[in-house]
């Protein structure tokens, strides 16, 4: 009777140990599952966002595509507007022909001579031809010109500041000492050899 007994106590003890790994595994294989669906969830929100910043890109390209459309009808209409201009003889702005030569050269254009009008003989296309270059020119020379100004005003600066400085150094001979150190301050002089320097100074 107590050998029953005992067999019966262990498969009910058996029984307890298989119910508990059972509900052990299945516990983990939920939170695998939820871990899943959470990882799922992520990728489903970084898919939606690619998807949208492929769209935005679409939409850009697309944008620049019709700029750059836009950008060559309109310079085929200002070329055509030029070269009509030149072969119409239409003077524009004060320089008349000359500025519309000027700007197809600016733009890159070649201004033959089938492109002037029919009543101008050659020696007044020539001519032409001749006043925009020489303006051209002119207008590069100018450039030069104010840039040269430009640099002699800086140097006329510079030299009042040194010579007002040599002024002051002279008119107050206290002041050159505590100058030559702020100046040497401000120098470049490099990390290392500044280092050295204020090491020498506290060693004194």
């Amino acid at each position: 009777m107590s050998n029953m007994s005992s067999a019966s106590f262990r498969k009910k003890g058996g029984a307890g140990k298989n119910l508990d790994e059972f509900s052990r595994v299945n516990a983990r294989r939920n939170q695998l599952q939820e871990e899943k669906g959470k990882i799922q969830e992520k990728i489903e929100k970084k898919q939606k966002k690619i998807d949208g910043n492929m769209k935005k890109q679409e939409l850009i390209q697309s944008d620049y595509e019709a700029i750059r459309r836009d950008m060559q009808v309109t310079r085929q209409e200002q070329y055509q507007h030029y070269y009509n201009s030149l072969k119409r003889g239409m003077d524009c702005r004060k320089e008349g022909l000359i500025w519309v030569i000027k700007a197809l050269w600016c733009l890159k254009l070649d201004v033959p001579l089938t492109r002037f009008p029919d009543f101008l003989d050659a020696l007044a296309i020539e001519y032409l031809l001749e006043a925009a270059k020489l303006d051209i020119k002119k207008n590069e020379l100018h450039a030069v010109l104010n840039d040269l100004r430009l640099e002699q005003r800086k140097a006329r600066i510079n030299e009042l500041i040194k010579e007002k400085h040599s002024t002051i150094m002279s008119s107050s001979p206290g002041l050159s000492p505590m100058l030559a150190k702020r100046t040497s301050l401000f120098s470049p002089v490099s990390k290392a050899s500044r280092h050295q320097t204020n090491m020498a100074e506290i060693r004194r």
